[in-house]
Formats: C-alpha cells, structure tokens, sequence
C-alpha cells in the first residue's frame, strides 16, 4: 500500500471537527457527522475518488447519503495514512449516542 499525502485527509476530518489526522484527543459526535455531509458535494467526492483507489472509490459509486456510509469512507481514507476510527456507545436518557475519536 502506498503511502499518500495526508493534505486530502486532513482536509476531510478539519470538515467533521478533528483538528488533524493527528488530533487523538478531540471527540465528535453523530451531530457533528451529519453536520459534515453538507460539505461533501461532488466535487469534493470526485477528488476522493481520484486520490484514493479500490475501496474508497467502491464506498463513493454506492453513494454517501447518511451519516453510517459517510464514516464508513472515512474510515477507509484514514486506514491509507494508518488511523483508525474508534467510538465509546453511551446509553442516555434520548436514546444511545456515540462518540468518535482517532487513534494511531
């Protein structure tokens, strides 16, 4: 696996509120996630599509129209630079919500 350039990257996780690939302290949530969606139109999908190959490229032809199918493309840049996506499940009040970090 070749190594890429993590510019594309960070500019995708700096859309959803991590600061960097990096940033392994900040926590974001579904909210957050839905929020991001708005910023990815086509343009911003085409230039995924040609930076990243295989996977990535398979995530966008099925379509990133919700918050799980998002994360799951974003899981799948992230693992090109080796970072993973991890979650904490809390159970509130309104229901299961779920917190977001990057770990290297």
């Amino acid at each position: 696996m070749k190594q890429l350039k993590p510019d594309l990257a960070n500019s995708v996780v700096q859309r959803v509120g991590w600061s960097s690939i990096k940033d392994s302290t900040s926590i974001i949530t579904k909210k957050d996630v839905m929020a991001a969606l708005h910023y990815f139109d086509a343009k911003m999908l085409k230039n995924i599509e040609n930076t990243y190959k295989n996977d990535v490229r398979k995530r966008i032809r099925e379509g990133v129209d919700s918050p799980r199918a998002f994360m799951t493309l974003l899981r799948r840049i992230l693992k090109r630079h080796k970072v993973s996506v991890v979650y904490d499940r809390e159970i509130g009040e309104d229901g299961v919500y779920f917190k977001y970090r990057l770990v290297h």
